[in-house]
């Protein structure tokens, strides 16, 4: 069996969300895979600018494609889309992964602009009638591209991301070290992704403002202004937090473990997740989480995080004053549920998918 994976995602010089959840699959196939030989790396030869900004593996091959036509020889049994798109190779199966909907459960310019949907749409709508199979990284994103798509359940197969092994509590001194990089002198809440209406940032702050927490805690924002974002730092303005809420942009994933561990609480209220990696990563370092209770972050989680309406700001405030309690115990069991998502596991899964597909 050879297997490609279309990793166009991968090449960007801010490596988040999909891009992250790309080389953690990349790397666990390296370790899964004997004969490196079986397995290329596919990227768009638009991207072909960009390829320095990714650290590639030296042990696979890696090769640029365009469209249908180059490479003329696939030599490939399947290839294997990680975000949405695949090319639509002849004589190869094709399967593709969604990680959320969202864009088609919202009506308006809420989360994206009117354009960006558009393409979406018509991008997903091609997508389902062509693809082989489907992997959806939750139940309730397979939900979505059953009832959104007409998509036959049987061609949809759900398939966890995995924590990297890196996520675990740091010690204090790796905490002080990272905190003392970014400016942070007083204890925080943290909540690590874009700053944008989708990520549901504008309300956080507000409830925050609203919050005792308030009085003794900053709110951390890790992650760049995006979509919408400029809202949310009017709300900063309009709350007088400018001492109390530090944004950091974009924050190294070496980084990310150590801001994790020295939260006080991780807050994620956000108006709708397709899996919900944050959550993950925050309870593997034993911080305990509040987060919106839409899409698939009840799912992920196990039930173990403080559970909110997204679109509440009171009740949103109540939890974040709640955070700081959560019983030890919980965090213990957040901390074990967490360590259960591996990235073994997701590509042992994955191949069995391919194995089902070729037969």
């Amino acid at each position: 069996m050879k297997i490609g994976l279309e990793v166009t995602s991968v090449i960007t010089d801010e490596p988040t969300g999909i891009a992250r959840y790309i080389n953690g699959l990349i790397s666990a196939f390296s370790d899964e895979i004997e004969d490196h030989r079986k397995l290329i790396l596919y990227y768009k030869l638009s991207r072909l600018h960009k390829r320095s900004s990714w650290s590639r593996p030296e042990n696979l091959k890696v090769r640029e494609y365009y469209k249908s036509y180059w490479p003329v020889s696939k030599n490939v049994d399947i290839i294997h889309g990680l975000d949405v798109w695949v090319p639509f190779w002849s004589n190869v199966k094709k399967v593709v992964t969604i990680h959320d909907l969202l864009i088609l459960k919202q009506i308006g310019n809420e989360i994206a602009s009117e354009k960006f949907h558009h393409r979406k749409e018509r991008l997903y709508k091609k997508i389902s009638k062509q693809a082989d199979c489907f992997i959806t990284v939750s139940e309730s994103t397979k939900r979505d591209l059953v009832n959104l798509l007409n998509v036959s359940p049987d061609k949809v197969n759900v398939v966890y991301h995995g924590v990297d092994e890196s996520f675990f509590p740091q010690e204090n001194a790796v905490v002080s070290r990272v905190r003392n990089k970014y400016g942070l002198k007083r204890d925080y809440l943290l909540f690590v992704g874009t700053i944008s209406e989708r990520k549901n940032t504008e309300r956080l702050v507000e409830a925050f403002s609203r919050s005792k927490a308030s009085s003794y805690l900053d709110l951390v924002l890790a992650g760049t202004v995006s979509y919408k974002g400029d809202k949310t730092l009017r709300a900063v303005k309009k709350y007088h937090l400018d001492s109390k809420v530090k944004i950091l942009g974009f924050v190294e994933e070496d980084d990310l473990p150590a801001l994790y561990s020295g939260a006080i609480g991780f807050v994620f209220p956000t108006l709708y997740e397709g899996f919900g990696l944050p959550v993950l990563e925050a309870m593997a370092c034993a911080t305990p989480v509040l987060a919106g209770n839409k899409g698939a972050v009840p799912e992920i989680s196990g039930n173990l995080a403080i559970y909110v309406n997204p679109l509440d700001t009171c009740e949103i405030t109540e939890a974040i004053d709640r955070l700081p309690e959560t019983p030890q115990s919980q965090i213990a069991r957040c901390v074990d549920h967490a360590n259960s998502f591996t990235w073994k596991r997701c590509v042992g899964q994955t191949l069995n998918i391919y194995r089902k597909l070729l037969q």
